[in-house]
């Protein structure tokens, strides 16, 4: 890899890094992480508090990890599948959508999650 595309990719892994971060920081902030539990719930999740707080949990431990450049291909595909399964379970019902409409966006999702791979893909080992 080049030295161009070594920082373009170090560029990308922070700046989702810090965007997954700032995702399960602002539920926390925003006292939203118990009705996060209760969609879980709702949705047929058993102990969707539990889940809630674990998966913002892992938002802002995991991208602050991957942010940091520990465990980025581990972290990166696990943040992937985490979102591909948030499509699956929560969004993809309410089709593609673009802002403003009131829906979770599909394409936010997709582009955080080709970044996720691209990321972790790019990285030569599992460090």
């Amino acid at each position: 890899m080049t030295i161009q595309s070594t920082k373009a990719i170090t560029m990308l892994q922070i700046i989702i890094g810090a965007l997954i971060i700032t995702h399960g920081a602002l539920r926390i902030y925003s006292n939203t992480v118990l009705g996060f539990g209760e969609v879980l719930t709702l949705s047929g999740i058993p102990q969707g508090t539990i889940v809630a707080w674990s998966l913002t949990a892992f938002e802002i431990l995991g991208g602050l990890t991957f942010l940091l450049g520990k465990f980025v291909k581990p972290i990166g595909l696990l943040l992937a599948i985490y979102l591909i399964a948030e499509i699956y379970l929560f969004q993809f019902k309410n089709g593609w959508s673009v802002s403003g409409f009131g829906k979770s966006e599909i394409e936010y999702n997709i582009l955080l999650i080709t970044s996720f791979f691209a990321v972790s893909l790019s990285q030569p080992k599992w460090k």
